[in-house]
């Protein structure tokens, strides 16, 4: 996946999760991040980055307060059945300073 997010703008992503072909449901999750080479930004931390509910999770990484870049990110799902995150996917997401 890739996606593209301008600063400080209202742009966003949304994602689907399924999981062994059926939709997962993020109500059941924790937490949920995304580690990049520079760090991590996680909903605990950082909600208005993140908005999940059902199988979607929507992204808004104008509001995480990251340089213009590149950033491959892998997609970190918490539950308490995976206290330890469940590496959802990958993606490269690309921040556009405006």
């Amino acid at each position: 996946m890739k996606a593209t997010f301008y600063t400080n703008r209202d742009n966003y992503y949304t994602l689907s999760c399924t999981l062994n072909g059926s939709t997962f449901s993020l109500t059941a999750a924790t937490d949920i991040e995304l580690k990049h080479h520079k760090g991590s930004i996680k909903r605990s931390a950082t909600p208005a980055v993140f908005e999940a509910d059902g199988g979607n999770v929507r992204l808004n990484l104008g509001e995480a307060g990251l340089d213009a870049g590149t950033y491959p990110t892998h997609i970190i799902i918490y539950t308490t059945a995976w206290p330890n995150g469940m590496v959802w996917g990958k993606a490269d997401l690309t921040v556009v300073a405006v």
